[in-house]
């Protein structure tokens, strides 16, 4: 390797992206999760970089960390192909207030564990048969022996 090689297919390591995501956009995201940055601007957030494919080469597009998409990303392993699309501003049923809500999809690299999608449990599934003034002790609670 020598210091005349051509590098402009390599990775950048900076933390810097070309641009950020517009949620409010019609754009869905398509592309390769390279990291997760912390604690990024003066909302403490997180950074999620994606590189897309593009008319002229590639992009590192950041998108902006909020309850929906941590979670989201908290399940996804690094260099999976992701799929983000902005579904919108949405209205909490419980409440009330406006959270913007996104379909995210992503397929793992081949041989990468997956950790398990987790789901809601619909009310009727919930075991609410306790007495809250009952005292437990962690003898009572199994954990798979």
């Amino acid at each position: 390797m020598t210091n005349t090689e051509n590098f402009d297919d390599w990775t950048d390591a900076s933390q810097s992206t070309d641009r950020t995501y517009d949620k409010k956009s019609k754009e869905v995201l398509v592309g390769t999760f390279l990291q997760k940055q912390e604690h990024v601007g003066p909302n403490d957030s997180n950074m999620y970089h994606i590189r897309t494919e593009t008319e002229d080469g590639t992009e590192v597009v950041g998108v902006w960390g909020s309850t929906i998409i941590d979670g989201y990303f908290s399940r996804i392993p690094l260099n999976s192909k992701v799929r983000i699309e902005s579904l919108g501003e949405k209205v909490s049923a419980k409440s009330k207030r406006t959270f913007w809500d996104f379909s995210i999809k992503f397929k793992a690299p081949e041989g990468t564990p997956v950790f398990a999608q987790t789901t809601e449990a619909k009310q009727d599934e919930v075991n609410t048969d306790f007495d809250e003034n009952e005292e437990v002790s962690l003898d009572d609670i199994p954990f798979g022996n």
